[in-house]
């Protein structure tokens, strides 16, 4: 693996690689192959393959161009070099295509693949990708392309019932692809499922234990330290409230200041706002309405 390097990045619309195989690289095909399958798709991936191969260029097919001609076959992957050379040998200026530039197939309409004609004094030409200004087939980025289960009927009709009022200009070709994109989104992909996960249960018996023994050993730290400066803390007038959307279970171990046992309170008031654990503060509001009634009696009975 050290003769083969590969960088992968994440863009907002699809993945962009950059791999170098070495020439005498003994990588295996399973090797390569389960790499090319776990970049996440859609993705486009180009660099010096070293891969010579009768499919794409007039050589003779060296090991790493066959093993790689059969792993585009079975993962469905599409090239996308024009049949132009891609690497000028020094020695004796012979042409040969060993940069590859491979897509998964709904990127593979989206590209101009082509070449600088200036080296800049290396023996590979620079790599042109541009991008069309059009988007991708699948709108949703969760939808599945399904070849299996696609509508192909509908789909081979929407194209050809499109494509014989077409109209003959500059934009044909882009037209054509319009035309296939859309055909292809509405019959060929399947909406995603919706799985509704269940919430991550952080509230139960471990967390409730935790949080106690938390705050077991900052009470007993704050007792240690009121004890070293002559203060004292009064446990009668402390409550305890833990605050939880969930349901709190009985067995929850106990807080002590001092040796006294603090209680467990469903609400507390504090600053003059009744607070309750899980923060609903019905209560709250029900005290301000009743405080609030009698001087709306009040006002109403002086309309």
């Amino acid at each position: 693996m050290s003769h083969m390097k590969i960088v992968v990045i994440k863009l907002k619309e699809f993945c962009l690689g950059s791999i170098y195989i070495s020439p005498g690289c003994d990588i295996q095909k399973e090797i390569l192959q389960n790499l090319l399958e776990n970049i996440p798709r859609p993705f486009v991936l180009c660099g010096d393959f070293n891969a010579i191969h009768h499919g794409w260029d007039n050589g003779t097919t060296n090991r790493i161009g066959q093993m790689l001609f059969v792993i585009l076959e079975e993962l469905d992957l599409n090239l996308l070099n024009t049949p132009v050379p891609t690497r000028l040998c020094s020695t004796n200026r012979t042409a040969n295509m060993l940069d590859i530039s491979v897509c998964s197939p709904d990127m593979n309409m989206l590209f101009n693949w082509s070449i600088l004609d200036d080296t800049h004094g290396s023996d590979h030409f620079p790599i042109i990708l541009q991008r069309d200004h059009c988007s991708p087939m699948k709108s949703d980025p969760g939808a599945k392309l399904d070849l299996r289960n696609g509508n192909w009927t509908q789909f081979k009709e929407r194209i050809h019932d499109q494509v014989l009022n077409i109209a003959v200009n500059a934009d044909l070709g882009k037209n054509i692809q319009t035309i296939i994109q859309e055909a292809g989104r509405e019959y060929l992909y399947r909406a995603p499922k919706k799985v509704k996960r269940p919430s991550p249960p952080w509230w139960d018996a471990i967390s409730q234990f935790l949080a106690a023994e938390s705050l077991s050993q900052g009470l007993e730290a704050l007792h240690s330290w009121t004890f070293e400066h002559d203060l004292e803390i009064a446990p009668e007038k402390c409550k305890a409230v833990f605050f939880s959307r969930k349901r709190l279970r009985e067995n929850v171990r106990g807080l002590y200041i001092g040796g006294t046992q603090i209680p467990f309170h469903s609400e507390v008031r504090f600053l003059g706002i009744t607070i309750d654990q899980k923060l609903k503060f019905n209560n709250e509001l029900k005290s301000i309405v009743n405080k609030c009634n009698p001087g709306l009696s009040i006002i109403r009975s002086l309309r």
